[in-house]
């Protein structure tokens, strides 16, 4: 009996369990999958360390995104927040009855960095677009609120600012404490009153993330290599002029005068050229490099950035030259039998005359060839604008929809004032360009507009249009007589029934000019 008792607990020590058994397969199985999740977790975060991408996630769910009615219909809309190719940033959508009405993209990489955000004021809906781009020390900094019309953006606010903190650079730019601080203060304003959308600019959201809000405190100002350090109990302009001091290394002198721009240091004088616009609403600006000063009338409007239109022309054919995308004497490309509205486009054309007859399909070829890497590398070098080229099918452009005819540059997300476009016409065009003489010497001879009493003309023009009507038009280049040089932009806004033309853009500069080197020319004899 004894011996039996024992071979029976002996027996059920040793027999199978089916509930333990089961219970230790579970465990396995559960520390496979964890195994796995923390392989894939960390492969996934060692490849955006490699890449450089940045992950954001919106602090608004996808699920709690309200109905909008940004188009005023009263037809209710759905915003989708989607992943954009290859995970490369995010992309907003606002749908309207099954249809697509809206897109904006923005990228993890530095150059497609953007943020958008809903943003509802006395009950009405907004999209807000803001852009704190920060590239080598400079910033540009713009926003802008709209709402849709006709399922295109109708702007109702904008404002932008730009700075250099690169303190002590014999080229520093400007950087106005008081005007920072104005443009954020407006910003600010803006974003209490917004829920984020998509926002991939990684300092930005880790400001927001920081502050508990989203309210932009300017993350620069917190590097510990300035040796400033931010104080609470002050504003954000003084703390902007404190910032200042300290790069500077020196108090400010209250008995200094400070210009407008800051720019080189240089001398601004406001003039009066209203005669010359006959009542059309624009700006002019004459820069003279070699002095360092400025002939500016409508100084506000010569601040505003637009698009540049085919004034760009001479930027695309600028780098394609550099990199060989163009070669003037073999650059021929073949018309694709497609019917525009320009006679001058319908043929196969080479680069000369696609530069003179601004034929857009050449250059949207070109363009895509130099590719949106280069482009930005190359805009951004020549500090040009916003530098935004995120629009590179030019999606947003409300006038055409024709792919061989749009762009980032046409009425889309590329944008710069007429003071910036004689800034770029110097860093192209002037001693200390980058350029080869063979990509100066076939630039001046497709921009040569004219030679009058000695003067020669070089330049381009550009328009655009919104919903059909004249918005933007434009004339910028240089101009030289006798080893002088002035670099110039005319710019036109919308004049309503007025003929605000690139053409009458290019007789008033062309007016200008003559009237500059006659005015020196008369100095010198006096």
């Amino acid at each position: 009996m004894k011996e039996q008792r024992r071979l029976t607990k002996h027996s059920h020590h040793n027999s199978f369990n089916p509930q333990k058994a089961t219970i230790l397969v579970i465990t396995i199985i559960a520390a496979v999958f964890l195994l796995a999740g923390i392989t894939v977790f960390m492969a996934g975060r060692a490849k955006k360390e490699d890449t450089g991408e940045k992950e954001t996630q919106s602090i608004l769910a996808v699920d709690d995104l309200p109905k909008t009615d940004l188009n005023r219909n009263g037809i209710p809309e759905e915003l989708r927040i989607v992943d954009a190719e290859e995970g490369e940033g995010k992309e907003l959508e606002v749908w309207e009855s099954g249809e697509r009405i809206h897109r904006e993209a923005g990228g993890y990489v530095h150059t497609g960095q953007k943020a958008v955000f809903l943003c509802r004021l006395d009950g009405e809906d907004y999209l807000l677009r803001y852009r704190p781009t920060m590239y080598q020390g400079c910033g540009d900094y713009d926003y802008e609120l709209f709402t849709m019309v006709d399922d295109k953006e109708n702007t109702a606010q904008r404002n932008a600012v730009s700075f250099d903190i690169n303190f002590g650079s014999p080229i520093h730019g400007e950087f106005e404490a008081e005007k920072i601080a104005a443009f954020m203060e407006e910003v600010n304003g803006l974003l209490a009153q917004s829920i984020p959308l998509i926002v991939t600019d990684n300092e930005l959201s880790k400001t927001f993330e920081k502050e508990g809000a989203l309210r932009d405190t300017l993350w620069w100002l917190d590097g510990e290599e300035t040796g400033f350090v931010r104080d609470s109990s002050r504003s954000l302009s003084e703390n902007l002029r404190i910032f200042e001091e300290t790069m500077n290394g020196k108090e400010r002198r209250d008995d200094v005068p400070e210009t407008d721009y800051g720019f080189f240091s240089a001398e601004i004088v406001e003039a009066d050229f209203g005669g010359y616009f006959d009542g059309l609403k624009g700006a002019a600006v004459l820069y003279d490099a070699e002095d360092e000063s400025y002939m500016i009338y409508q100084k506000e409007l010569a601040d505003e950035r637009t698009s540049p239109c085919s004034t760009f022309k001479i930027i695309s054919s600028c780098i394609a030259l550099e990199n060989g995308v163009v070669v003037p004497d073999e650059s021929l490309r073949r018309w694709s039998g497609e019917i525009f509205w320009n006679e001058e486009w319908n043929r196969d054309i080479d680069f000369r005359d696609a530069f003179r007859e601004s034929c857009v399909w050449y250059f949207r070829e070109v363009i895509d060839e130099i590719g949106p890497e280069l482009m930005q590398e190359e805009l951004n070098a020549l500090r040009y604008g916003n530098g935004d080229i995120s629009d590179w099918e030019g999606r947003l452009n409300t006038n055409n929809s024709n792919p061989a005819l749009t762009g980032f540059w046409i009425e889309s997300s590329l944008k710069i004032s007429p003071k910036e476009q004689t800034e770029v016409m110097e860093r192209i065009f002037g001693e200390d360009t980058v350029y080869s003489a063979d990509t100066i010497r076939a630039l001046k001879e497709v921009m040569l507009e004219q030679e009058q009493a000695g003067v020669f003309i070089y330049g381009k023009t550009g328009m655009g249009k919104e919903r059909g009507v004249i918005v933007d038009a434009w004339y910028t280049g240089f101009a030289e007589k006798k080893g002088e040089r002035v670099y110039f932009c005319v710019y036109l806004g919308e004049n309503g029934d007025r003929n605000a033309s690139s053409t009458a853009a290019k007789e008033i500069a062309k007016e200008l000019i003559m009237y500059y080197f006659d005015a020196g020319e008369e100095n010198q004899e006096a």
